[in-house]
């Protein structure tokens, strides 16, 4: 696979895992491994841009799992509580979706 593969790859893995009714471990799951697979190539790949892109897509995946941590938390039962947790949610899921986009951004330069 080339670069241009596994970016894409990623960018189906979360288009999907957004699209589902309910994201929680499940739906990320296919995410995660896009990731893996990804920094994988960019590990192999090597260079500054590879190296770069590896560190990018860890950092995408631990943001991942930081979301995944929101949703298996036990809600509040206070309404303004409950406010709170869903906004931590929605911001973790912002924060990962956007350093994916990074991370896709850094894996598209790699030339292989």
């Amino acid at each position: 696979m080339k670069a241009q593969d596994h970016a894409a790859a990623i960018v189906k893995e979360v288009d999907a895992a957004t699209a589902a009714p309910k994201i929680d471990r499940d739906t990320l799951m296919g995410v995660h491994m896009a990731l893996a697979k990804a920094r994988t190539f960019a590990v192999g790949v090597g260079g500054a841009d590879g190296e770069q892109a590896a560190i990018e897509l860890d950092y995408a995946d631990v943001l991942y799992k930081a979301y995944e941590r929101t949703v298996t938390t036990a809600k509040p039962k206070a309404p303004e509580r409950r406010i709170q947790h869903v906004s931590r949610q929605v911001l973790a899921l912002s924060r990962a979706v956007s350093q994916t986009n990074e991370a896709v951004l850094t894996l598209g330069r790699i030339t292989n």
